[in-house]
């Protein structure tokens, strides 16, 4: 699959254009759709397991979804930001803004020395989608998983790095528990 392959660059007219030109439609209009056709798969599908199985169960697995992604969105950092191994927090910092842009979140490091990486998530598509969207209740559950799938998609880059085992991921706030921003924390152990 080339969209998945950095390295491979596409021939001739790239597919999805040729077919927005043949609809008439903008990327831009595109981009509106997929981005909240994506929020909605993830709220309906974590909603659906949510009905179906326990609440613990449903955060499990939606944790384990977003676990998915980290391994091709880091090889793609790493090919896009032209970094080698990463094995500083500095370098982490990088590869996560990049794969939380990925998720329609946007990532800001604070702060990044040789024990401790301070981050902050200042949009969360997911949030806002799914409440002002959606209507969502900021009580309902999706947003406890999205926390935990925020925390666990973060772990899941540190685990396609040599600083797999080293570094603990914290989320100090979170815009889904009613905070401002999330603030992440990344230190070495």
């Amino acid at each position: 699959m080339r969209y998945f392959e950095p390295d491979k660059k596409p021939q001739g007219e790239e597919p999805l254009f040729g077919a927005l030109k043949r609809i008439n439609r903008s990327i831009e209009e595109q981009g509106r759709s997929n981005f909240n056709s994506f929020i909605a798969v993830d709220y309906f599908l974590y909603s659906g397991m949510g009905k179906a199985v326990s609440k613990e169960k449903a955060q499990e697995l939606h944790q384990n979804l977003w676990k998915q992604y980290p391994p091709v969105w880091v090889k793609t950092a790493k090919s896009v930001l032209k970094i080698g191994e990463i094995a500083s927090l500095s370098d982490l910092a990088k590869v996560i803004e990049f794969c939380q842009k990925q998720r329609f979140c946007n990532f800001n490091t604070k702060s990044a020395d040789a024990n401790k990486l301070d981050g902050e998530i200042t949009i969360c598509a997911f949030v806002d989608v799914a409440q002002q969207t959606f209507g969502v209740p900021k009580e309902d559950n999706y947003f406890e998983s999205v926390y935990h799938c925020t925390e666990a998609f973060i772990n899941g880059i540190v685990d396609q790095t040599p600083l797999k085992g080293k570094v603990n991921v914290k989320l100090e706030s979170a815009m889904c528990r009613g905070g401002s921003s999330c603030k992440v924390t990344c230190t070495k152990k």
